[in-house]
């Protein structure tokens, strides 16, 4: 961008008035849609931003240290997506602002770097001459109920509180006392997220965003209950894909027992073939999210092959290719002849093979 935000920062530019340049500067024009996407912004301005589950931050943000290198933004994965759109907007203002300095943002972070940050996302993504806007059109007798500011904090994608905080506090149209302390008993009071799954309402529409901005800058490290919620999920539906009966309860069992007990899990033994693969695949699994931080890809097949029938007797088959046909009964599929199994494979693989050997002989 052309503009030195810097510049304008430390030039005594508020938090708002830095902001409402950023928008004009970055949509050039356009017209603004709400809710606003954070993290196409981060990937437009070439910020890589990745979610972890950090225990003390809110985010971090590091700067690039010379031209060749790149700058990145953390957002906690912990926490709710209205936070994590207000977290990338946050770290957007440290890349304007401070991008000689590297910060993270510690939860409930007071100092005044910290608070201007605050102040700069929360403008970027609830505009106050929009939010004006938004508040006469739900304002009765020059007041906005809280049914209203629902309605209000949903279209910019913002939580309930942080936008019945600036429709007191910036627009003051909210009836009664206004002190923190008191709107935060509102808010509970009126319990916001149960109000908006009575009314069928979702975060939809901010998870598309997420992942419409993802393209290759977006990582993600599962946590470990993510990781046993997915294994035992999949063990379940993939067992009855192959016509194995099993329950949801027995599923997580067997996802249990092997995480304890691992090769010496009953679950491992031959007089369980009904389920012995089912076993497997929660290998298969540990290897797909320890290999995922790099990426997964066709050729980790034969590997992920080997770890679904440790388990199994003749676990020394595993990883290879069929020498024969089979027939899976009771399954919903039917699987391919042996002989074709290479050239399915690995058609990238051999496409790339004769471009390059074109080359070569040009």
């Amino acid at each position: 961008m052309a503009i030195d935000f810097e510049e304008l920062a430390s030039g005594g530019m508020s938090a708002d008035q830095l902001a409402n340049v950023f928008l004009r500067e970055y949509y050039c024009g356009k017209e603004i849609i709400y809710p606003i996407n954070p993290f196409q912004m981060l990937t437009d301005l070439k910020i890589a931003f990745l979610l972890r589950p950090f225990k003390k931050y809110e985010g971090i943000y590091i700067p690039a240290e010379d031209e060749e290198d790149f700058p990145i933004v953390g957002i906690n994965l912990l926490r709710p997506i209205v936070r994590q759109r207000f977290t990338a907007a946050h770290e957007l203002c440290h890349h304007l602002k401070d991008v000689h300095s590297g910060f993270m943002c510690a939860t409930n972070a007071r100092s005044e770097i910290e608070k201007y940050a605050e102040n700069f996302a929360s403008e970027l993504l609830m505009p106050t001459a929009e939010l004006k806007k938004q508040a006469q059109k739900y304002a009765k007798d020059g007041y906005v109920d809280l049914d209203g500011v629902l309605l209000i904090a949903d279209y910019f994608g913002a939580s309930f509180l942080s936008c019945l905080y600036k429709i007191a506090y910036r627009l003051h149209m909210i009836q009664g006392d206004t002190d923190a302390e008191t709107l935060q008993k509102l808010a509970r009071k009126y319990k916001p997220a149960v109000k908006r799954k009575e009314q069928d309402k979702y975060d939809t529409v901010l998870y598309e965003q997420l992942f419409d901005a993802i393209g290759d800058n977006f990582k993600l490290k599962p946590t470990e209950y993510a990781c046993q919620k997915f294994k035992t999920e999949y063990v379940f539906h993939d067992s009855r894909l192959e016509g194995i009966d099993i329950d949801m309860e027995m599923a997580a069992a067997i996802v249990m027992d092997l995480r304890f007990h691992k090769q010496d899990s009953p679950y491992c033994r031959e007089e369980n073939q009904n389920i012995v693969e089912v076993a497997g695949l929660t290998f298969a699994y540990d290897y797909a999210f320890r290999e995922a931080e790099s990426e997964i890809s066709i050729y980790d097949a034969k590997h992920l092959n080997e770890q679904l029938f440790s388990t199994a007797p003749c676990s020394e088959y595993g990883g290879r290719y069929r020498e024969s046909n089979t027939l899976v009964l009771g399954a919903k599929f039917e699987t391919i002849d042996y002989r074709k199994i290479p050239e399915e494979m690995y058609p990238r693989y051999f496409s790339e093979i004769r471009k390059k050997m074109s080359i070569k002989k040009l």
